[in-house]
């Protein structure tokens, strides 16, 4: 299996666009993407879309030349067009041969995972997200996204001493018919398939490296009730990895091909490089101007996981990511194992998984003549 991030094509020749990571993805039996926007040519955009990410249906064709086999529409774009936006991005890329999880036209759609089998192995994807604009939730009666809302908490840091003003305690809680009905499906996917992989969308795409509390969290939990791999998406950015309990959480595997047409970062949201607690982030100007793809050099870094799945007690046989670069033509490309880039992001992942504490080795290698790191759990040795 071959998976990417975040993945939203809007140029005219999107082939050529995919075309230099391609020798990475096609080698997958299952390829996931998550589809970072609305392929429409009638949007009625919805009232409450924060930035409208949408494009005409014939830019979607490139998914499928690229070679994804499965896309996730849970993220904070997937209802920009509104519910027709949303049917018509759906019937684009099934008409494509490209299965579609994480909305659909009720609740009950949008959480139904989307189950495959290759060389005997049966494999069940499910998608939810935490970010998203008030409304895009599916309802038992009405069409959206699968849900995983986290309520948030502003806490004076010190009950003790009044000091107005400063940085607050911010903690956050999972509603929890939401995670309740997360756990549901996962166990519900666990009698259909050999191995169950969740895609989340969450987290702050505004700062650079930063987890928010419940990132780690929920994708412990998801695994602590039957998923074996979550793959996270949204951040603009890559994000740590880790084992747990013999599975592993990739925190975010950036963008992949990711094309912002418009005034999508505006020069307020640019105004400093720094936020107001001092967190690096992503909006920083760019020492080398990408006009597809205006945020941070680090934003530029992405991956291709690869993961090996198969029946038995530890169904990921093997993890780990090509490093892959985005570049200023619109364009992503795999790097060969000389070229320092591909160290440069791995080194950038290893350092973030260290400073989290989390359980990880890496090891960089090659794969197919393609720079490669082979993510492995210590507590198998």
């Amino acid at each position: 299996m071959r998976a990417a991030g975040d993945v939203f094509t809007d140029v005219e020749n999107g082939e050529a666009a995919f075309a230099p990571v391609v020798p990475v993805l096609a080698p997958g039996d299952i390829v996931l993407g998550n589809c970072e926007g609305v392929y429409s040519d009638r949007p009625a955009k919805s009232p409450s879309h924060k930035h409208y990410m949408g494009t005409t249906v014939d830019r979607a064709a490139p998914l499928a030349s690229a070679g994804f086999t499965v896309m996730t529409s849970s993220n904070n774009h997937a209802l920009d067009g509104g519910y027709v936006g949303l049917d018509d991005t759906r019937r684009t890329l099934e008409g494509l041969g490209i299965n579609v999880l994480g909305a659909g036209a009720d609740l009950e759609e949008a959480v139904r995972p989307y189950v495959t089998e290759h060389n005997g192995v049966r494999v069940a994807i499910l998608g939810f997200s935490t970010v998203f604009p008030k409304g895009y939730e599916a309802r038992p009666n009405r069409p959206g996204l699968a849900p995983l809302r986290v309520t948030t908490s502003y806490l004076d840091p010190d009950e003790n001493f009044w000091e107005p003003g400063i940085p607050p305690l911010i903690t956050t809680a999972a509603v929890p018919e939401d995670q309740q009905r997360m756990r549901d499906t996962i166990a519900a996917a666990r009698e259909q398939a050999d191995v169950v992989v969740v895609s989340m969308h969450w987290g702050y795409s505004h700062v650079l490296e930063q987890l928010m509390d419940y990132e780690p969290r929920l994708a412990r939990d998801a695994i602590d009730h039957g998923a074996d791999a979550v793959l996270c998406t949204h951040h603009h950015a890559l994000r740590p990895v880790e084992w747990h309990g013999g599975r592993p959480i990739f925190y975010g595997t950036g963008a992949l091909v990711h094309h912002f047409v418009g005034p999508s970062v505006t020069p307020q949201m640019r105004a400093n490089s720094m936020n107001r607690y001092g967190e690096l982030s992503s909006m920083r100007p760019p020492a080398e101007e990408f006009e597809l793809w205006p945020f941070a050099e680090e934003a530029r870094r992405s991956m291709v996981v690869a993961l090996t799945l198969r029946k038995g007690e530890r169904p990921v046989a093997e993890a780990g990511f090509f490093p892959v670069q985005m570049l200023a033509d619109g364009s992503t490309t795999a790097l060969r194992p000389e070229d320092s880039r591909a160290a440069v992001t791995a080194g950038y992942v290893e350092r973030m998984s260290a400073d989290q504490g989390f359980a990880a080795g890496f090891e960089r290698t090659s794969r197919d003549g393609w720079a490669y790191v082979r993510v492995t759990d210590p507590a198998a040795r």
